[in-house]
C-alpha cells in the first residue's frame, strides 16, 4: 500500500516524507533479503533474525521499541491443583528467571512484565519491585518446604507450539521448575488446540503461550483478568483485582490512573496469578539514510512515521 501525504495537515512541514510505500512480504527470509539488499528501507526483525542483524550493526541502525499487550504468558489457574494455592503459585514464580529468558532465549528482544499495554514505559513495575517476587530458587524451595506436604508436587504443564523460541522457553521454564523441587510434565499442542483448552476451556494447571495481541488496558484488562471477563485465564474470584480494574477505567486523571495500574501489576504478582516472562519488543532495523525514526508502538501509535526523512 502507499501512504501519500497530507499537503493540508495542520502542523507546518509535517509529515516531512512525500509518501512511504509499505509492502506486505509474509516470509520473514524474504522480508530480511529485501531489506538487506536495499529493496527495503526498514526492517522489523524477529528473535530468529536478531543474531545476523547484530553481526551487521555497523552497516545498519537499529531500535529496540518496548511494547506490552504482546508476548508470552505463563498462567498459573487458581481453580487447579496445586496451584489452587497462593503459597505454591509464589513458589512456582520464585523459581523462575525471566530475565535469563529473555536475553539467552528471545536475544534481548524483548522485556518481563505483567502484559498490560500502557502509554508510556513509566507506568510498568520497574525491574527492581519485579525481583521482589521472581529469580530466587532459594525462597522458592523454602516455600514450597513450609507447606509440609509431600514434595515433589507433580503437575502439567501446557504448551503452545507458537514456534522454536517458544519451545526452547518452555524447557528452560520446566527446568527452572524442577530445580525449585516441582515434578511437572509438559504437554504440547498446537495453536488452535492451545486456544480451545486454555482459553476457552481453561482445562489446565499451568499454560505456557501466546498472549493475545491487545493495545490498550482495558482491552487486557477487562477480558483476560477480571472476574466476569471472557475468558478470565487464571479463573480468579479476586473481588479487590476486579475494583482496581473497574476503577482505573473510569479514571480520568493520567496520574491516578497510573497509580491504579501499578497496583493491579502489585496484585497480579502478589497472588501470583501470572507472569509475561517475555514482553515483545520489536527490532527496528534502518539504512542510515533513514533520519528521525524512533518508533513508539504504545497504544498502536504510528505518528512517529510523519518525523521521518531520507539523508541521500
Amino acid at each position: 500500500s502507499l501512504l501519500q501525504r497530507n499537503g493540508a495537515y495542520f502542523e507546518e512541514g509535517l509529515p516531512l516524507l512525500d509518501r512511504i510505500a509499505v509492502r506486505v512480504i509474509e516470509e520473514e527470509q524474504s522480508r530480511f533479503a529485501a531489506f538487506a539488499t536495499g529493496t527495503a528501507d526498514v526492517f522489523v526483525a524477529s528473535p530468529a533474525y536478531a543474531g545476523q542483524v547484530q553481526q551487521r550493526s555497523q552497516e545498519w541502525t537499529t531500535y529496540l521499541s518496548r511494547q506490552a499487550g504482546r508476548g508470552v504468558v505463563l498462567a498459573l489457574n487458581t481453580s487447579r491443583p496445586p496451584f489452587d494455592n497462593a503459597m505454591v503459585r509464589k513458589a512456582a514464580l520464585k523459581a523462575l528467571d525471566p530475565w535469563a529468558y529473555v536475553r539467552e532465549v528471545w536475544h534481548g528482544l524483548g522485556f518481563v512484565s505483567l502484559g498490560v499495554p500502557v502509554q508510556e514505559a513509566q507506568w510498568l513495575l520497574p525491574e527492581e519491585e519485579l525481583r521482589q517476587y521472581l529469580d530466587d530458587p532459594a525462597e522458592a524451595k523454602r516455600l514450597l518446604d513450609s507447606l509440609g506436604v509431600f514434595r515433589p508436587l507433580r503437575f502439567g504443564m501446557t504448551v503452545g507450539d507458537f514456534g522454536p523460541e517458544f519451545l526452547t522457553l518452555a524447557q528452560r521454564v520446566e527446568q527452572d521448575l524442577k530445580a525449585a523441587g516441582f515434578d511437572l510434565y509438559t504437554t504440547q499442542v498446537n495453536p488452535t488446540q492451545y486456544a480451545e483448552t486454555v482459553w476457552r476451556q481453561g482445562d489446565y494447571q499451568i499454560s505456557l503461550g501466546v498472549l493475545p495481541p491487545t493495545s490498550t488496558p482495558n482491552s487486557y484488562l477487562f477480558p483476560i483478568l477480571h472476574t466476569r471477563g471472557r475468558w478470565n485465564l487464571v479463573d480468579h474470584q479476586d473481588q479487590e483485582l476486579d475494583r482496581l480494574i473497574e476503577a482505573q477505567a473510569v479514571e480520568a486523571d493520567p496520574q491516578a490512573r497510573r497509580e491504579l495500574l501499578m497496583e493491579i501489576q502489585r496484585r497480579l504478582l502478589e497472588q501470583a496469578y501470572l507472569l509475561v516472562p517475555v514482553t515483545s519488543s520489536d527490532m527496528w532495523v534502518a539504512w542510515p539514510h533513514v533520519k528521525g525514526l524512533y518508533p513508539n508502538t504504545a497504544l498502536s501509535e504510528y505518528f512517529y512515521w510523519a518525523k521521518v526523512w531520507l539523508e541521500r
